[in-house]
């Protein structure tokens, strides 16, 4: 799990092997798995999560998931956690710095920054590698829809 914050939000990265066992359909079971979260994230991360949140998951078969937990800064005093649950299926992106002739992925350009998107499984090496010399789009609709495709 790998955590950014920004601004009014928190980004949480779960690779796929992580959730296995997520059930994103079963709404009791996604509110028991965030509240867990926002638990380990006041123990190992010193952030107390109390109000209400839009909690947007992006999901994508061969990453995982990515977690927008923002803060809806709502003037009422809770005491607890409340939030809404939005479930966005798309392909992530993989933003590079440079070009890779590879018939895994897919490449795009957009705005003069090359993307790459996953074709099929990529093993745990090939997909540790992109990682590591890449940065993950999950918002990713105006990319693909405004970029060319090489």
């Amino acid at each position: 799990m790998k955590i950014d914050l920004v601004k009014n939000k928190i980004i949480v990265y779960l690779k796929k092997d992580y959730i296995e066992d997520f059930e994103y359909n079963n709404v009791d079971k996604l509110e028991e798995y965030f509240k867990n979260i926002f638990m380990k994230l006041n123990i190992i991360y010193d952030i107390k999560l109390l109000g209400f949140y839009i909690i947007n998951i992006y999901i994508d078969e061969y990453y995982g998931s990515v977690i927008e937990i923002i803060d809806e800064d709502i003037e009422y005093d809770y005491d607890e956690v409340n939030m809404k649950i939005n479930l966005i299926h798309n392909d992530f992106l993989y933003q590079v710095d440079n070009y890779i002739d590879s018939d895994k992925y897919d490449i795009y350009i957009y705005k003069n920054k090359l993307y790459l998107k996953i074709k099929n499984e990529l093993n745990k090496i090939d997909m540790l590698k992109l990682l590591e010399f890449s940065k993950i789009i999950y918002d990713t609709e105006d990319i693909i829809l405004c970029s060319k495709k090489i």
